[in-house]
């Protein structure tokens, strides 16, 4: 199953409604993948407490290059 929480412009809420979107399927015993795609960096990772580097722009740079 794939869900994608989107928006057009930061809408309060999206990466709060998609993490809790996640916690729940995962409450029910099935793996997940939460991916925040936002170019501008987006909030998860400060809010999680993770590293912000390598972003998606580094990895499909790495990518470009072969990585």
């Amino acid at each position: 199953m794939v869900v994608v929480v989107a928006s057009l412009h930061g809408a309060p809420g999206a990466s709060t409604l998609a993490c809790a979107l996640a916690g729940r399927v995962a409450a029910d015993g099935r793996q997940t993948l939460l991916v925040e795609a936002d170019p501008d960096g987006g909030v998860l990772a400060a809010r999680l407490g993770l590293k912000l580097q390598p972003s998606l722009t580094d990895l499909a740079g790495a990518a470009r290059g072969g990585i």
